[in-house]
């Protein structure tokens, strides 16, 4: 695939073309739902795809851990983390908090279940 001006990528095949935001956007949610979904990609992509995403996040996060970004995912999995692996702190947030209100319940995955 090449890379034209303003982000155009033309394929061989005729197909659409698909703005370079457009992939990045499909990238992102693909890695959205594999973390909030907690799903072993070793148990669904061979080896050089898997080998490809792994890649591609450890970039990603590289990218916003540089710039200082967090994705709304991100922070939701670094805090459940967080929490998980610090009994302290989960202690210490219990004692202040004592009621959340969660909307829209059935769209939460197993991170935000967690929290």
């Amino acid at each position: 695939m090449a890379i034209y001006h303003y982000g155009k990528t033309k394929r061989k095949e005729g197909k659409p073309n698909l703005s370079y935001y457009t992939v990045i956007n499909r990238f992102i949610e693909s890695i959205d739902i594999i973390m909030m979904e907690d799903i072993d990609i070793d148990s669904i992509l061979d080896d050089h795809s898997k080998d490809r995403l792994k890649y591609s996040n450890k970039k990603y996060i590289e990218l916003l851990e540089r710039d200082k970004y967090l994705d709304f995912s991100s922070m939701i999995y670094n805090l459940v983390k967080l929490l998980e692996n610090n009994p302290d702190i989960l202690e210490e947030l219990n004692n202040k908090v004592k009621h959340l209100i969660v909307d829209e319940y059935q769209d939460v995955n197993i991170f935000k279940k967690g929290l």
